[in-house]
């Protein structure tokens, strides 16, 4: 993609490319670094399935890193979909202090009326992201005087920093089709 990280899953990310999509109105201290990771109300996908559709991704890396992502549709009858979406993101890193830890959960619905005259959408978000921030190495000439064997072993500049993120949104949507 265009951006890049500071090499471990879940940590901040940061556009190579100057954004060229508009947010939402409000007030915003700084682009959130951290919102590729969490799923949005305005963003969220809404099924209608024939049959129940399940998608299961699971992956397992260096440094305990493991990525999983679970989404469950179905349709409750013809009018009315639910869905349930599960991401979790968790990693010790390749520094001192730098896991990340991120558990995000969705339930999205859509329902439409057998004229197809009215529809709902809505859903509930809950994000929560957790990281320890080292705020880099203290010396970066340690790379080029000494074969490094572990990269843990190297002094960082925060000891005991760390971030926290939540949120909880719910969403609702209605719309009414005048049309033929």
């Amino acid at each position: 993609r265009d951006r890049y990280s500071l090499g471990n899953s879940g940590l901040a990310v940061t556009n190579l490319y100057f954004p060229v999509h508009f947010t939402d109105l409000g007030f915003n201290y700084a682009a959130n670094n951290f919102s590729v990771y969490t799923y949005q109300p305005r963003q969220m996908v809404y099924y209608n399935t024939q049959s129940p559709y399940t998608e299961l991704l699971f992956l397992i890396g260096a440094k305990n890193e493991l990525y999983s992502n679970f989404i469950h549709s179905q349709n409750i009858n013809k009018n009315l979909n639910l869905t349930a979406k599960f991401m979790r993101i968790r990693s010790d890193g390749f520094y001192l202090r730098q896991s990340t830890n991120h558990t995000d959960f969705a339930l999205s619905g859509n329902y439409t009326t057998s004229n197809n005259r009215y529809f709902l959408l809505s859903n509930a978000i809950i994000n929560s992201l957790k990281n320890s921030e080292n705020g880099g190495i203290q010396k970066d000439s340690t790379f080029e005087s000494v074969p490094l064997q572990d990269r843990k072993l190297l002094n960082i500049n925060l000891s005991t920093a760390s971030r926290r993120y939540r949120s909880r949104s719910y969403y609702l949507k209605q719309c009414l089709n005048m049309g033929p």
